[in-house]
């Protein structure tokens, strides 16, 4: 099919996803996962940012989409996404990235393909690639020890941070990925909580529990 219909059928697949578990599990066993991971892979800018958008949705709180799409090979082309994609593919790809980071074994996939050092990159970056960064380094952190060590080695806390300050520039939801990230670094980890603390999140975070 010719580039600007296969976007479209992506689009419009990543519509039908959103928020409607029959129809994530429907487009899973009607056969486009193949399809979605060579746009990935292949497709021009449009078609990749719209593949990104269908897996973002269908893995959203669907743990068997969530394996079917790993198993489908998307995680290493999502990952190099995040460093060679324009902004908004880079934001699209982390924000796929963090929905299937939700799933355990997933967890040790992302971070096994290289994705932390170029999430802390875009959490750096700040706008759209920092919220959707931070919110898969919030995932990716939770129930995983070994990635919570990874984050703070890749000096993920001061971007972190820099977005909880950074009112004019880290969107609400940004700074609530932020605070989800920095709960899930610092579980069980008394140096990282010494770290958060020193970093000066308390009163940022103190500020945020009475935020409209």
């Amino acid at each position: 099919a010719p580039p600007a219909v296969q976007d479209t059928a992506a689009g419009i697949l990543g519509n039908l996803a959103i928020q409607s578990p029959s129809n994530q599990s429907a487009i899973v066993a009607a056969g486009a996962l193949p399809s979605l991971v060579t746009l990935l892979l292949k497709g021009g800018t449009p078609a990749k940012e719209q593949a990104c958008f269908a897996i973002w949705n269908l893995a959203c709180q669907h743990p068997e989409n969530q394996v079917a799409i790993e198993q489908a090979g998307a995680i290493k082309p999502l990952v190099a996404l995040l460093s060679k994609g324009s902004a908004d593919l880079q934001e699209e790809a982390a924000g796929a990235l963090m929905n299937l980071a939700a799933h355990p074994d997933n967890k040790r996939v992302i971070a096994a393909a290289d994705a932390i050092k170029p999430l802390v990159e875009m959490v750096k970056s700040g706008g759209g690639p920092a919220e959707q960064g931070a919110g898969c380094l919030m995932n990716l952190a939770s129930n995983n020890s070994e990635n919570q060590l990874s984050i703070q080695k890749a000096s993920a806390l001061l971007p972190l941070l820099g977005l909880l300050r950074e009112k004019v520039n880290a969107t609400r939801r940004a700074r609530e990925y932020v605070a989800g990230a920095l709960m899930n670094l610092s579980l069980k980890q008394p140096d990282m909580q010494g770290e958060i603390a020193k970093g000066g999140a308390i009163p940022l975070l103190v500020e945020m529990l009475s935020e409209k």
